[in-house]
C-alpha cells in the first residue's frame, strides 16, 4: 500500500564513505592516469619524486609506498581493499615512468617495492651528476634573458645539485653550536655569488652595491634589486627618444624637457602639484636650490639621466633650436666627427652653386640632359633621357606610357639599368627619350636596395636598414636633390677605412695588422655543430689564430664548452713554450669564451677580451675567413680522395698544418710557421693526403708467412709525434708509424669509388686485391723517415715483397665499411707463374676445382671459382624442346643503350618497324614546339620473344617515353590503371592444371598506342631518327608506352573490346574477365600487354585469338611457357612455375655467381635494427637488389620472411643489412630453378596456416604475421608483415594473424567462386595457439579480446556463418613458421614439401 511505503528505510542511507581513509578511491581514479608534469627519466628522478609524493599525500596513500601502511593478512577484511588500491599506485607509478624504466619494474608485488627500486637505483648521491650540474651552473649566464628566466634556471640547478648533494644536517638532535644554521647561511651566500656573477654587464652597477653592502643581502633581497634595477632599465629603454628624434629637441633655458613619464619616475610619487594658477613652479629642491623638483628626484644627487643634455652643465645660453649630442649625430650608424664632414661638405657645395637658378615645377622639359640623378617621391619608376648611362638595354613594346603631372602620356621607349655614381647598380630604369632629366624613384630605391632615406635642407643620405651603413648621400641644389652631384672622392672623406674594408667584401686585412709581436692578440671562434661526427665523435672545432704571424691552432671537440679548457691550455703552452704572456683575445659571445670561470682566467693572466657587437662578425673576421680557409682547402682534400665524410676533422687538422707552412702576402710572403719559430719548414716529409700508404703488420706473432704490409689511407701528421696518421684499412683504425710506405698516386677510396660505380663488385674483395697484388718496391717507391731499408728477396708466390721498420700502432675509433678493389689489376703486378700439374699425378684420376686445376693455365679455364653454378643447376630432367627453350632465353643478349643496338642488323630492323608502326597508326605528327610547352625524351627498350620451342620469334624495340618528366594537371590527368595480382595469376593457372584446361599465351603489337590521347603532349623526336638541322618535335596523337596515362588508355580499350565479345569482367579482379555459356568457359588474364588465355573450348578461345587479332594485331604465342619473367615447365603430373633465369640474373649483376652457397637464406635468431654503429652501404645498390627479391617471392615463399626483414632498411642500408642480403644470394644460389609445383591431382579445397612472431621486431616490439594459403596442396597465396599495433599478449598476435588470413581466404573464396570452383565447406585454418582458436569459436576471455574486438567479431562471425573453421596444429607442423622466423637447414627442408616448392633443376 501506499502508506507502507514511508514506513520503510533505505539501507543505502546507512552507509557512509569515509573519504579520509586511504583505503578511499575516488570514482575518477583509474590505474593509467598521468599526475606529474614529465614522466620519470635517467635525469630527472628529483623533481619527479617530488611531484609524485605531493600527489600521493594528497591523495592519503603515501602510506603505501613508504611501506606505513602495511599489506593485511590474507584472512583480513581489509585485504582485498588494500590489494586494490596498492594496484591503483602501481599503475599510477608506471604510468609515469619512461618505457624502458617501466619494463624493469613491472613485475613488483606491491607499490612500495617499486619506490623502494627507484630510490635506490636514482636516489643515490651520484657524483657524475653532481660534476655535471656544478660544470653547468658555472657555466651558465644570463646571455640577455630576463632576470626572472635567469633566476628560474639557476633554482632549478640548485635545486637538483641539494637532491643529489645534500647538505649535511645534525642527527643528534643535541647539537649547540648552530652548525647547521652556519651550514645553510654559507651556502646562501655562495648562491648569491653565483646569481651575480653569471649577471650580464649592464647590471654591473647593481652587482657592485650588492656587494659592497655590509651585512651582505640574501639571495632574496638580491634577486629583488636586481629585478627593480631590471625594470627601470625597461622603462628608461622604452620611454628613451630615438636618436633622430632627439636631433629636434628643444630645450629652453629655465626649463628642461623632459618626458612626462620620466618626471614622475624621478620624482617617484613625490611632487606634488605646487603650481599657481599662472603655471609658474613653486616647489624648489633642497639640495641643489632649484625650482621643478624635489630633493628626491634630484638629478644633481642621483645622477643624470642619459638623455639629459650636457649631463648636469649649466643650460644658460643654449638657443631654443635643435640641439645635437656630441657624442653622437642626427643620422645612426654614423659618429659625430662623419655627420660634420657631411655638413662641411654640402655647405661648400652650396656656396660653390648658383643662387639663381630657375625654379623647377615640371623637370621633364626644362632642365638640359646631364648624368646627375634627380631624387623624386612623386614617380614610381626609375626614368632617364639619356641612353648612354643605361646598361642591358632592351627595347619594350607595348610599355605603359609615363603619365606627366600636366596629363600628358609620353612614350616608353625601353627599359635597362644603369650605375649610379655611387657604384650602386639599379634596374628597371625605363628610357624615355624626351626626358632631360635623370629621375631616382624613392619607393623603388628603398625596395630595391632595402635602404632608408634621410633628408635634411641642405643634402639627404641613403643607408642600408640593417647595418645602418651610408651608401650614398646627395646635395639639395635648386629645391631638387641631386645624387649625382656628390662626387666619390667627396665622399670617401666621410668614410674611415672600416667602411671601405665593408664596400671591398671584407677584404683580406693585409693593411691592418696593428700587433708588433706575436700572441699580443689571439682570434678565436668555434666552428659547428656538423651533423656528422668525426671519427674521434667530435662535431666542432676551435680554431686559434695569432694575429702577427697568422699561424693557425685547431681543436676538434665534442661539445662546446670543451672550447674554455682548450684556450686556457693554450695560453698556458704559449707561456711554457714561447715566453710570452697573451695580451688580448678576440672572439664572439658564445658563453665558451665569456662564461664567469673564463672571466677570472682572463683576469688572473691580465688578459684583455674583446667580443663583437650582436650581429657583427665581421669584427671578427680574421678568424671567419680563416674558417673559410680551412673548409675550403679540407675539401679540396677530401674531394680528391673521395674519404668518406666522417674523416672531415682529419681533413680540417690536415688543412691547418699545410697553411701554417704556406707563404702568405699579408705576412711579406714568408710563412706563419716562420715567423714563429724563426726558421723555414721543411717540405721533404709531406705526402699526398687521402693516399694509399703500407704500414708494417707488427701482429705476424712470428708467422714468416703472415702479410709483412698493411694497407691504409694517409690522413695527416699528429701532434707531438715523428711519424704518420694512417687509417688501417684492415683494422679500421688510426695507427701512427714512424716508416710508412706511400703509393701517392692511388686513392684506395677513389678507386673504390670508381669501381662500384663501374661494375658493383663485391666490397669484400678490396683488402685481399691489397694484399694479395705483388707490387715491386722497385716499382712504387719507398719514403722513410729515418731508419735503414732491407731488401727481402722471395719468390714470386709469397706475394707481398716489402720492407718495412717495427712501429707502435696507435689505438683508434670506430668501423669503417669495406670498400672494393684501389690498385689497378695491371699495376705494378709481376706476370703469373703458370702452374701445371706435376708429371707423377698424370696415371691418376684428379678432380680439383677450377681454381686450383693445374692440368691448365688458368686463363684457359673455363671458369675460375671453387662453387661453379653448374654444380647447383642441372637440366636433365627436361625435354630436349624445353632444354631449347631454356637455353634460347638464357643464351642471347638483350641491348640496354641505343648505341648497342645500332650495332647488329636485327635490332635496326626491329626499330625502323617500330617507327612505320607508329607512323601508320597515326601516333604522331611533326610540328614546331608552341611557346610555353616543353617536349619529354623518349628512350628505346629491347626484348627478344621466344616461340614454345625456343627459336626467336622476334625481335622486338620498343620506343618508350619518358613519362616520369611529365607533370600532373598539365602533362597528364588520371592514371590509374589496374595489374592482375600475382595471387591471381597463381590461382588461375592452378585450376587450369587440375582442370586440364588450354593455357596459351598472347602478346598485343603496340598495345599502348591503341588508346586514345586526350592531353597535348610534346615529345623530342626518337634517337637515331632525327635529322641534323631538324627543330620540329613529335605531337603525340595517340598513347604511347611510357606516359603516365598510357595504361589506363589501353586498359579501358581493351576492356570495352572483350565486353564486346560477351566477355565480362569480374568483381574480384578487375584484370580477370570470362566468358561462360552452357559447358563453356574461357579465362583471360591480362598484364598491360601480355594475356594468358585459358579455358575448356579450344574453338572458343581460338575465335577469341581471331577476334582480338583483328582488333589490335596481336602475336600468338602458343602454350604458355615464359609469362612476366616467370618459367612454365610442364611435368606428368602437374606444372612448376619458376624464376630461374630471373634468380641467375640477380647473382651475375650482385657478382655472386661463384659465391658459396648457402642452406637456408638468414641465420637463425638474427636480431636486425638500425645498426647505427654499422657503416652505411650504397643505398641504390641496396634499393634495387631488395626491390628484384621481392619481386622473386612470386615463386619464392621460401625468402619471403627474409625478403621482408630487409626491406625494413631500405632508406638508411648499413653493412650488417648486405651481409645478410648477401646471405639470401647464397641460398639463391644453391636453389636457383627452385619453384612452386602444381600438381593435378589433390582437388581443389583451400586450405590455410596462419601464425605470429609475438614482439618479433627488435626495434618496436610489434609481432608479425605469417599465413599461408593452399588450393590443393599449391601454394597460391602468402604474406609475412609486420603488425601494425604492438600486441600485449601473444593470445592477441596470434588472433590478429589469423585476422589477416581469415580476410585472404574470404577474397579466395569469392574468386573460386567466379571460377566455378566454388568452396562448398569451411576453410580449414590452422593455428598452433590455444587462445586464439578458443576467442574465435567462443564469445569468451573477454579480458583478453575488448582492445581487439572488431577483429574478434570479424573472424567470430566468418566462424559462425560456416566460411571458417579453425583448427588446432602442432607448432612442428606448422608451415607457417617459415613466414614468422628464420628457420635452420634441416626445419627448412623439412617444410619445403609442404609449403609446395619443388626443384626440377637439382642436379642428381
Amino acid at each position: 500500500m501506499a502508506g507502507d511505503d514511508g514506513n520503510k528505510t533505505n539501507k543505502d542511507d546507512d552507509i557512509r564513505v569515509d573519504t579520509n581513509s586511504p583505503y578511499y578511491l575516488h570514482a575518477s581514479d583509474y590505474p593509467r592516469q598521468m599526475h606529474v608534469n614529465d614522466v620519470l627519466t635517467d635525469e630527472n628522478y628529483g623533481d619527479w619524486a617530488q611531484e609524485m609524493k605531493n600527489f600521493l599525500f594528497a591523495k592519503n596513500k603515501m602510506g603505501f609506498v613508504d611501506g606505513t601502511i602495511k599489506t593485511p593478512r590474507e584472512n583480513s577484511p581489509e585485504y582485498m581493499t588494500w590489494m586494490r588500491c596498492d594496484a591503483m599506485i602501481k599503475g599510477w607509478l608506471t604510468t609515469a615512468m619512461e618505457k624502458t624504466i617501466r619494463s624493469s619494474v613491472k613485475y613488483a608485488n606491491t607499490a612500495a617495492e617499486i619506490w623502494a627500486d627507484l630510490e635506490e637505483r636514482f636516489g643515490k648521491e651520484s657524483a657524475p651528476r653532481a660534476y655535471e650540474l656544478k660544470q653547468t651552473l658555472t657555466m651558465t649566464q644570463q646571455d640577455g634573458n630576463s632576470i626572472s628566466a635567469y633566476y628560474t634556471k639557476m633554482q632549478g640547478l640548485w635545486d637538483e645539485i641539494q637532491s643529489v648533494s645534500p647538505i649535511p644536517r645534525c642527527s643528534c638532535g643535541k647539537c649547540t653550536c648552530d652548525l647547521g644554521k652556519r651550514l645553510n647561511e654559507a651556502k646562501e651566500k655562495e648562491r648569491l655569488y653565483e646569481f651575480l656573477m653569471g649577471l650580464d654587464g649592464v647590471f654591473s652597477t647593481i652587482r657592485t652595491q650588492i656587494l659592497a653592502s655590509k651585512p651582505t643581502p640574501t639571495l632574496g633581497t638580491a634577486y629583488h634589486l636586481v629585478s627593480e634595477d631590471e625594470q627601470q632599465r625597461v622603462i628608461s629603454t622604452t620611454r628613451k627618444p630615438t636618436p633622430e628624434a632627439a636631433a629636434f629637441q628643444s630645450f629652453s633655458q629655465n626649463r628642461r624637457a623632459v618626458p612626462n613619464d620620466l618626471i614622475a619616475q624621478r620624482n617617484k610619487g613625490t611632487m606634488k602639484d605646487t603650481r599657481h594658477n599662472n603655471g609658474e613652479e613653486t616647489e624648489q629642491c633642497t639640495f641643489c636650490g632649484k625650482n621643478g623638483h624635489n630633493r628626491e628626484g634630484c638629478f644633481k644627487k642621483i645622477g643624470y639621466p642619459e638623455w639629459w643634455p650636457g649631463k648636469g652643465k649649466k643650460e644658460k645660453g643654449r638657443p631654443k633650436a635643435a640641439w645635437v649630442d656630441a657624442e653622437s649625430s642626427p643620422i645612426p650608424g654614423l659618429t659625430s666627427e662623419q655627420y660634420q664632414k657631411l655638413i662641411k661638405h654640402f655647405s661648400n657645395e652650396r656656396n660653390n652653386t648658383t643662387d639663381g637658378m630657375t625654379s623647377t615645377a615640371n623637370m621633364a622639359g626644362n632642365i638640359d640632359k646631364d648624368e646627375t640623378w634627380i631624387v623624386d617621391t612623386g614617380v614610381t619608376e626609375h626614368m632617364t633621357g639619356n641612353d648612354i648611362l643605361l646598361e642591358d638595354k632592351v627595347g619594350t613594346n607595348g610599355e605603359t606610357p609615363v603619365v606627366i603631372p600636366n596629363g600628358d602620356y609620353i612614350p616608353v621607349k625601353g627599359r635597362g639599368s644603369s650605375m649610379l655614381p655611387n657604384g650602386i647598380k639599379i634596374a628597371k630604369v625605363l628610357y624615355i627619350p624626351k626626358f632631360k632629366c635623370n629621375l631616382l624613384s624613392v619607393s623603388r630605391l628603398t625596395k630595391d636596395l632595402h635602404c632608408a632615406l634621410t633628408f635634411f635642407p641642405d643634402f639627404f643620405v641613403a643607408q642600408d636598414l640593417r647595418t645602418r651603413s651610408l651608401i650614398g648621400a646627395g646635395q639639395c641644389d635648386g629645391g631638387l636633390y641631386r645624387m649625382g652631384s656628390v662626387a666619390r672622392k667627396a665622399l670617401t672623406t666621410t668614410l674611415d677605412v672600416f667602411m671601405w674594408h665593408k664596400r671591398l667584401g671584407h677584404a683580406s686585412e693585409a693593411n691592418f695588422i696593428k700587433t708588433s709581436e706575436c700572441f699580443d692578440l689571439l682570434h678565436c671562434d668555434v666552428w659547428g655543430s656538423y651533423r656528422t661526427p668525426s671519427l674521434s665523435g667530435a662535431r666542432y672545432f676551435l680554431t686559434i689564430v695569432d694575429d702577427f704571424s697568422r699561424a693557425v691552432w685547431v681543436f676538434l671537440i665534442k661539445h662546446k664548452y670543451e672550447a674554455s679548457s682548450h684556450l686556457v691550455n693554450f695560453c698556458n703552452m704559449v707561456k711554457t713554450q714561447f715566453g710570452k704572456d697573451v695580451k688580448r683575445i678576440r672572439s664572439d659571445n658564445g658563453g665558451e669564451f665569456t662564461s664567469g670561470s673564463m672571466t677570472d682566467f682572463y683576469a688572473q693572466r691580465g688578459i684583455i677580451l674583446e667580443t663583437t657587437c650582436s650581429h657583427t662578425p665581421q669584427q671578427n673576421g680574421v678568424v671567419e675567413r680563416k674558417h673559410r680557409h680551412l673548409l675550403e682547402m679540407a675539401r679540396s682534400l677530401k674531394f680528391e680522395a673521395s674519404l668518406p665524410t666522417k674523416f672531415w676533422g682529419e681533413c680540417v687538422m690536415t688543412a691547418a698544418y699545410i697553411i701554417d707552412r704556406l707563404p702568405s702576402k699579408v705576412i711579406g710572403f714568408k710563412t706563419p710557421f716562420e715567423i714563429l719559430f724563426k726558421q723555414k719548414p721543411s717540405y721533404e716529409h709531406m705526402k699526398v693526403f687521402g693516399c694509399l700508404a703500407y704500414v708494417r703488420n707488427t701482429e705476424t706473432k712470428g708467422d714468416k708467412f703472415e702479410l709483412r704490409g698493411r694497407p691504409g689511407v694517409f690522413v695527416g701528421y699528429p701532434l707531438g709525434k715523428k711519424g704518420y696518421s694512417v687509417y688501417d684499412l684492415s683494422e679500421n683504425k688510426i695507427i701512427t708509424s714512424r716508416d710508412v710506405r706511400f703509393v701517392e698516386q692511388i686513392f684506395p677510396f677513389a678507386a673504390a669509388e670508381t669501381q662500384r660505380n663501374e661494375d658493383k663488385g663485391d666490397g669484400e674483395e678490396f683488402f685481399d686485391k691489397l694484399c694479395d697484388d705483388d707490387i715491386s718496391p722497385d716499382d712504387i717507391g719507398e719514403e722513410n723517415l729515418g731508419g735503414d731499408d732491407t731488401e727481402v728477396e722471395a719468390d714470386n708466390d709469397v706475394g707481398q715483397n716489402e720492407n718495412h721498420l717495427i712501429t707502435e700502432p696507435e689505438v683508434v675509433t670506430e668501423t669503417e665499411p669495406e670498400v672494393q678493389s684501389a690498385i689497378p689489376q695491371d699495376y705494378g703486378q709481376r706476370e703469373k707463374r703458370v702452374r701445371a700439374q706435376p708429371r707423377r699425378f698424370e696415371d691418376f684420376v684428379v678432380n680439383l676445382p677450377p681454381s686450383i686445376d693445374p692440368t691448365h693455365a688458368a686463363h684457359e679455364q673455363e671458369s675460375s671459382t671453387v662453387h661453379p653454378i653448374a654444380n647447383h643447376i642441372s637440366y636433365k630432367n627436361f625435354s630436349k624442346k624445353h632444354k631449347d627453350f631454356l637455353s634460347a632465353i638464357g643464351s642471347n643478349d638483350e641491348p640496354k643503350h641505343f648505341r648497342q643496338a645500332a650495332q647488329h642488323e636485327k635490332w635496326r630492323e626491329a626499330m625502323q618497324k617500330e617507327i612505320r608502326a607508329l607512323e601508320e597508326n597515326g601516333t604522331w605528327t611533326l610540328e614546331e614546339l608552341p611557346d610555353g610547352k616543353r617536349a619529354i625524351d623518349s628512350k628505346w627498350v629491347y626484348k627478344i620473344k621466344y616461340k614454345p620451342d625456343g627459336e626467336i620469334e622476334r625481335y622486338k624495340a620498343r620506343l618508350v617515353a619518358k613519362g616520369f618528366t611529365q607533370l600532373e594537371g598539365i602533362d597528364f590527368h588520371d592514371t590509374f590503371a589496374p595489374v592482375a595480382k600475382l595471387v591471381t595469376v597463381r590461382t588461375l593457372l592452378t585450376i587450369a592444371t587440375k582442370r586440364s584446361w588450354i593455357i596459351h599465351q598472347l602478346d598485343v603489337n603496340n598495345a599502348f598506342l591503341h588508346g586514345d590521347l586526350d592531353e597535348e603532349v610534346y615529345m623530342k623526336i626518337p634517337e637515331g631518327f632525327a635529322n641534323a638541322n631538324e627543330t620540329r618535335v613529335c605531337r603525340l596523337r595517340k598513347s604511347l608506352y611510357g606516359l603516365r596515362q598510357a595504361s589506363r588508355n589501353w586498359y579501358q580499350k581493351f576492356t570495352a573490346a572483350l565486353t564486346s565479345l560477351n566477355f565480362k569482367q569480374t568483381h574480384a579482379d578487375a584484370d580477370l574477365f570470362i566468358y561462360e555459356k552452357d559447358e563453356v568457359f574461357i579465362a583471360a588474364l591480362i598484364y598491360v600487354d601480355d594475356v594468358v588465355i585459358t579455358g575448356n573450348s579450344a574453338a572458343k578461345i581460338q575465335e577469341t585469338k581471331d577476334f582480338l587479332n583483328k582488333k589490335f594485331s596481336i602475336k600468338d604465342l602458343g602454350p604458355l611457357k615464359y609469362f612476366l619473367g616467370i618459367e612454365v615447365a610442364r611435368t606428368p603430373d602437374g606444372m612448376v612455375l619458376s624464376q630461374r633465369k630471373y634468380t641467375l640474373d640477380i647473382l651475375s649483376d650482385s657478382g655472386m655467381l661463384g659465391c658459396k652457397p648457402s642452406s637456408f637464406p638468414m641465420e637463425q635468431n638474427l636480431q636486425l635494427d638500425h645498426c647505427d654503429g654499422s657503416p652505411q652501404v650504397e643505398a641504390s645498390r641496396y634499393r634495387r637488389l631488395i626491390g628484384r627479391l621481392l619481386y622473386l617471392q612470386a615463386t619464392r615463399p621460401d625468402i619471403a620472411y627474409a625478403v621482408n626483414m630487409l626491406s625494413q632498411f631500405v632508406s638508411d642500408p648499413r653493412q650488417k643489412h648486405m651481409e645478410a642480403a648477401t646471405r639470401v644470394l647464397r641460398y639463391l644460389k644453391g636453389t636457383p630453378g627452385q619453384g612452386i609445383f602444381i600438381p593435378k591431382e589433390g582437388g581443389t579445397k583451400l586450405v590455410a596456416y596462419c601464425d605470429s612472431d609475438w614482439l618479433g621486431c627488435a626495434f618496436t616490439r610489434r609481432s608479425r604475421t605469417g599465413y599461408l594459403v593452399l588450393l590443393g596442396g599449391t601454394p597460391i597465396s602468402w604474406k609475412t608483415k609486420k603488425q601494425t599495433l604492438v600486441s600485449r599478449s601473444s593470445a592477441e598476435a596470434e588472433y590478429r594473424a589469423m585476422a589477416n588470413a581469415v580476410s585472404e581466404i574470404l577474397w579466395l573464396r569469392w574468386l573460386l567462386q567466379v571460377l566455378r570452383v566454388a568452396p562448398t565447406e569451411a576453410t580449414p585454418i590452422f593455428c598452433d595457439n590455444q587462445a586464439a582458436r578458443h576467442i574465435a569459436n567462443n564469445p569468451v576471455f573477454h579480458e583478453r579480446t575488448k582492445h581487439v574486438e572488431m577483429d574478434c567479431y570479424f573472424v567470430r562471425e566468418r566462424v559462425e556463418s560456416g566460411e571458417i573453421q579453425p583448427m588446432c596444429v602442432h607448432t612442428k607442423d606448422q608451415i607457417a613458421d617459415a613466414f614468422t622466423k628464420a628457420l635452420g637447414t634441416d626445419r627448412l627442408q623439412g617444410l619445403l614439401g609442404k609449403l609446395g616448392i619443388r626443384n626440377l633443376h637439382a642436379p642428381t
